[in-house]
């Protein structure tokens, strides 16, 4: 344990996956980040798509499991590997299992490990003492509100978009932040 950081939950798409880079990949479309402006806007406005029909055309094994690493996921293992980490990523409407593949194939120590974990209801694993990364604001509020530490994962569809060219530099700095409060912030029982 560092300082009070018992553990830091890392959040698999848009974190560690390039998710929109499937995304565009499989409906033949050059998709760049910045025209996501908030998520909604992927499926909206990009794709032009009912979230039932974009979630129908996607939600199969192959589209999980051949997502590419995104370009910050070496370097955010990288900073985190200190700590004890588990991913932890919501599943698909039906391939929960694809999550698993797609984590073998990339992280195999951590799937090995079994130090990940696969949930739509990630806030009920908010402690004082654990962390989470993850792209989306509504993850990190309810992770927040549950008593844990949050650090967005700065994206052109989030709150932390003024910082979305250095994610990696930002979560460092909140990982920095987490580690220096006084440890009258934390409540070991």
């Amino acid at each position: 344990m560092i300082l009070g950081i018992d553990t830091v939950f890392i959040d698999i798409d848009g974190v560690l996956a390039d998710f929109v880079g499937a995304v565009g990949k499989h409906f033949n479309k050059v998709i760049t980040n910045d025209m996501i402006t908030h998520w909604d806007a992927l499926v909206d406005d990009v794709l032009q798509l009912t979230v039932e029909e974009f979630w129908e055309e996607i939600d199969y094994q192959d589209f999980w499991l051949n997502m590419n690493p995104t370009p910050y996921a070496a370097e955010i293992m990288r900073i985190t590997e200190k700590y004890d980490r588990c991913l932890l990523t919501s599943p698909s409407y039906r391939n929960a299992g694809a999550r698993q593949a797609w984590i073998k194939k990339h992280f195999p120590k951590l799937f090995y490990e079994g130090k990940y974990i696969i949930t739509s209801s990630k806030h009920y694993l908010a402690d004082q003492a654990r962390v989470l990364i993850d792209d989306y604001d509504k993850n990190i509020d309810s992770w927040i509100d549950f008593g844990g530490f949050g650090i967005v994962f700065p994206r052109p569809w989030n709150s932390g978009r003024k910082d979305y060219l250095r994610p990696v530099m930002e979560v460092k700095k909140g990982l920095d932040f987490i580690e220096h409060l006084p440890e009258s912030m934390y409540d070991f029982h």
